[in-house]
């Protein structure tokens, strides 16, 4: 049976089935009766997808996380940006007449998806209440604190090739859940170590940019990509800075429009 490429789907077209990984899986803020899923497909394209309201039951029971999955019987919907996390121009409607099959798990389909922002284009992102970005950077510090009312929050300082570092603050919707932010494998990983982010909001605090997770932020620990390798040798690199020119020479190239501007899409 033929299959359809994310890369294709256009607005209000049911489409072709797609064959799919889930990625993520999380509830936007201030939209509880909204499930959202990350479905990656060969191509190492991605799209998010959306169960409303009481289609919400029924797909949660047939989609689990990192699983792959043939889909049909969905409707592509325009995005809304209160709650996009990629770049994709148009979001899958997925409910009761949605037909969801499991097929093999294999290595064709990724395990991981990122559009990561260079950090030179973060503060031109920066006041968009809407904008989210994945970051990628090696992690320099870590800090657990807690907020006045004793919520438990993080702070990871990751610093670029580029020797930039910024802090990304974890609140405690996402350190508190493993599934998420994996706290004891960072904990004793090697260094250097490298953190992926995604979905995070861009802040000013005290005259400095950082980042903030939302309720779509998930962490890796040495995500599988080239641009971990890449961090890793800038690291381990001689004062030439070689690797660290390769590096930004990548993070020049396969920039995305509109949403994902000046982001970088791997698909590991």
């Amino acid at each position: 049976m033929e299959v359809e490429r994310i890369a294709s789907l256009k607005l209000h077209a049911t489409g072709l089935p797609i064959e799919v990984r889930v990625l993520r899986k999380w509830t936007p803020h201030l939209k509880p009766n909204d499930t959202c899923y990350l479905f990656v497909d060969r191509f190492g394209d991605a799209i998010q997808a959306i169960a409303h309201n009481n289609d919400q039951k029924y797909i949660d029971s047939k989609i689990n996380v990192l699983k792959c999955y043939r889909i049909e019987s969905y409707v592509c919907v325009p995005i809304s940006p209160t709650i996009n996390v990629v770049s994709h121009y148009v979001h899958l409607r997925i409910g009761a007449a949605t037909s969801i099959d499991s097929i093999h798990d294999t290595d064709i389909l990724p395990q991981q998806y990122f559009e990561f922002c260079q950090y030179e284009n973060l503060d031109s992102l920066r006041g968009d209440s809407h904008q989210v970005i994945d970051f990628i950077g090696l992690l320099q510090g870590m800090e657990e604190k807690t907020t006045k009312d004793r919520k438990p929050f993080v702070n990871l300082t990751l610093t670029n090739a580029s020797n930039h570092s910024i802090q990304t603050t974890l609140w405690k919707e996402i350190v508190t859940s493993s599934n998420i932010y994996n706290k004891q494998a960072i904990e004793k990983s090697e260094f250097p170590a490298v953190i992926a982010v995604t979905s995070m909001r861009i802040v000013q605090y005290q005259c400095r940019l950082q980042l903030s997770s939302t309720a779509t932020t998930y962490v890796y620990l040495n995500p599988n990509s080239s641009l971990t390798e890449k961090l890793l040798n800038s690291f381990k690199s001689d004062s030439s800075g070689v690797q660290q020119t390769e590096l930004q020479q990548m993070a020049g190239r396969n920039t995305l429009t509109a949403l994902g501007e000046n982001r970088i899409t791997i698909a590991g």
